[in-house]
């Protein structure tokens, strides 16, 4: 089996249009720092407040995390190696702005792992759980597997997803087995 890093970003998307399409309360304007409980931090960044599901999705979240950047703090790696925090979601939700959420887009893993956080918080389902009830199973995916060790504690549950066909996955959000 392959291991799929990217594929997280695609899957996180996915995950959120099957929730909302079986009735979970959460949409593109689902307000980030309210949902994660985070906006009465001391100190928060005003700009932070504007933050939406769709700039988590887009990649326009306004973080410091260019994964083209070993220097940004919200780069893949960087978040990856750091021991500071170990709580992912967290660790996101900290990171400095470098830009007002919208404003412009920035290729970084770190905004659709937080989006899967928001899912999680709204539906009070581990991520891979409704990856299972409402992909995998539904798709018939067959033998897959999720690294848990990432999945239950950094909450980057896909970033690793493995599984039996990748010829399965491409064409599996233009079919409406997931309904």
């Amino acid at each position: 089996m392959e291991r799929r890093r990217s594929a997280a970003k695609s899957l996180t998307a996915v995950l959120i249009g099957a929730n909302i399409e079986k009735g979970a309360a959460i949409s593109p304007a689902t307000p980030v720092y309210r949902t994660m409980d985070a906006a009465q931090a001391p100190g928060l960044d005003p700009r932070k407040h504007a933050m939406t599901l769709e700039h988590l999705l887009t990649m326009s979240s306004g973080f410091a995390c260019d994964d083209r950047d070993p220097q940004a703090p919200g780069n893949e790696d960087v978040m990856q190696d750091q021991q500071a925090q170990p709580d992912w979601y967290r660790y996101a939700l900290d990171l400095p702005m470098a830009s007002a959420p919208g404003e412009q887009t920035v290729y970084c893993s770190t905004a659709p792992n937080l989006a899967g956080g928001v899912l999680a918080k709204v539906t009070g389902e581990r991520l891979e759980d409704g990856i299972d009830r409402l992909i995998a199973r539904p798709l018939q995916f067959g033998p897959y597997a999720l690294d848990l060790v990432v999945a239950i504690y950094a909450g980057n549950y896909s970033d690793k997803l493995m599984y039996d066909a990748q010829e399965r996955y491409t064409p599996a959000y233009i079919l409406p087995a997931i309904r």
